[in-house]
């Protein structure tokens, strides 16, 4: 997955950028409460590459699912 790819999938909730000393980074574009937090949500996600990233982001993506079913946040 490309830097675009992952812009295009999650852009809407994440701000998705490269990190200042390597790697790749997605901030999330709107606050957590801290049940959120608690339950597995991240308000940061890194990874090393962008492929990486994008699974950990799908990750965030179910449990989002899992906390909010129904709801489609995307």
């Amino acid at each position: 997955m490309t830097l675009a790819e992952l812009r295009q999938t999650y852009g809407r909730t994440w701000d998705i950028q490269q990190g200042l000393g390597g790697g790749f980074q997605a901030i999330r574009r709107t606050d957590l409460s801290e049940l959120a937090q608690r339950r597995g949500l991240s308000l940061v996600v890194c990874g090393s590459t962008p492929a990486e990233l994008g699974q950990r982001l799908k990750a965030q993506r179910r449990a989002e699912g899992r906390l909010l079913p129904g709801v489609v946040l995307e």
